[in-house]
């Protein structure tokens, strides 16, 4: 059983690391929940060290996630490059080479989708800027758990497919454009501690 009250997952693909950056930005370095994000951002941002470039724009400590590790609050995992990021039953990380998911790898289903099962209506999903219509099937999970399901404005996204099919998909609890969501996040970790 996860130890933590609740987590946050992310998802995002091109252009989503931009996005994470202005996410992540105002967010204090005690923020009460663990951070987990798949973001397969080739080719916009290259082979670009994530962990560093995340690691200049935020307090928040930032890491590639390893397989067992127990996600602690204030910190942001981030999924290695060709594996997708999972969580385990008892809410330790995972890590899984198994097939792309909508030609992406790391993908946010996977990571939404377990993170449903092993943390129920505690788990806050989030999708950012990319392509296709990964997520989709993620924020459904999240919904049917009766977790919080947020996108990113298709308005305000560098790529807007990934937002606009989760919101067309209609699992989508907040629509907001990302300069608004680290507010919403953090009211909603405060309404959930009371």
């Amino acid at each position: 059983m996860p130890t933590n009250r609740r987590v946050i997952v992310i998802g995002g693909s091109s252009g989503s690391l931009s996005a994470a950056c202005r996410l992540l930005a105002p967010l204090p370095s005690d923020f009460p929940v663990p951070i987990l994000a798949a973001l397969d951002t080739r080719p916009l941002d290259g082979n670009r060290d994530m962990v560093g470039h995340l690691a200049e724009q935020t307090q928040l400590r930032v890491s590639y996630a390893k397989p067992g590790e127990s996600p602690l609050p204030g910190h942001v995992y981030l999924a290695p490059k060709n594996f997708h990021l999972v969580l385990n039953a008892n809410g330790t990380l995972g890590l899984d080479e198994g097939p792309k998911v909508s030609q992406a790898r790391p993908a946010a289903d996977p990571l939404f989708e377990t993170a449903a099962a092993a943390y129920g209506p505690r788990v806050i999903g989030v999708v950012l800027s990319g392509e296709d219509h990964n997520g989709m099937d993620g924020l459904k999970a999240i919904h049917a758990a009766r977790g919080v399901c947020i996108i990113q404005s298709p308005s305000d996204a560098i790529v807007p497919a990934m937002p606009m099919n989760a919101l067309m998909a209609d699992h989508t609890d907040h629509c907001v454009l990302l300069d608004e969501m680290p507010h919403l996040l953090i009211s909603l970790v405060k309404q959930h501690a009371r």
